[in-house]
C-alpha cells in the first residue's frame, strides 16, 4: 500500500518579517499501466534570493507533471529508464524557471532553488537531487541511510541550488520500505 503527502508551511521568520514561504512541496499517487507509484518533489528557495518562491513552486509544479506525463505514455515501464526522465525533468524545470523571470521581467538568479524529486514503486526509489536538503529513506532491514547528499560549499549558509548542473545527483536504491525529503 502506497500513501503520501506533502507539508510546506511557512516559518517563524518569514511570519515575522511577513514575507512569503520560499519552500515549495507536492506528492500524487498514480497508476500507470497497471502499477501504482508516488511522484514527489520538494524545492526551497535560497533565502537570499527574493523571488526564490516562485522558483521553487515553479521547479516542483514542472517536474511532477513532467514524469507524470512521460510515465503515462510509456509504452513499457520495465525498460523506462527513470533516471533518465528525472534528468530530463530537471532540465525542464531549470528552463521553466527562466521562462517565469523572463516573464515576470525579473532577474533570473533571484529565482534561486533548490530541487529533489522521486518516483517511488514500494521497493525502488529513483531520485534527482541538487541543493542541501535531500532524500532519507527506511530500508527493509530497518536501518536508515542517507540516500542522496547534501550539496553546500564552504561557507555556512551556500547552497548549490538547480541552476548548478554540476551539482545535480541522479541514482536509484532498491529494498526500500520508505522515505522522507526534506
Amino acid at each position: 500500500m502506497l500513501n503520501s503527502f506533502a507539508i510546506t508551511e511557512r516559518g517563524q521568520g518569514h511570519i515575522e518579517r511577513d514575507t512569503p514561504c520560499q519552500d515549495f512541496s507536492f506528492s500524487q499517487i498514480e497508476d500507470f499501466n497497471g502499477r501504482r507509484m508516488v511522484i514527489a518533489a520538494i524545492a526551497d528557495g535560497v533565502g537570499s534570493c527574493e523571488y526564490s518562491h516562485f522558483g521553487a513552486e515553479t521547479a516542483v509544479m514542472t517536474i511532477v507533471e513532467f514524469i507524470s506525463d512521460r510515465l503515462h505514455v510509456a509504452e513499457d515501464l520495465e525498460e523506462c529508464k527513470f533516471e533518465d526522465v528525472i534528468k530530463d525533468g530537471f532540465e525542464l524545470a531549470l528552463s521553466k524557471i527562466e521562462n517565469k523571470a523572463e516573464q515576470m521581467e525579473l532577474p533570473f538568479l533571484e529565482f534561486d532553488c533548490t530541487l529533489t524529486a522521486a518516483i517511488y514503486d514500494g521497493d525502488k526509489l529513483w531520485y534527482g537531487h541538487s541543493g542541501d536538503g535531500g532524500i532519507v529513506a527506511l530500508k527493509g532491514d530497518s536501518s536508515y541511510d542517507m540516500i542522496t547528499k547534501r550539496h553546500k560549499g564552504v561557507e555556512f549558509n551556500m547552497v548549490f541550488p538547480v541552476r548548478d548542473t554540476a551539482s545535480w545527483e541522479f541514482g536509484s536504491v532498491s529494498n526500500i520500505s520508505s522515505f522522507v525529503m526534506m
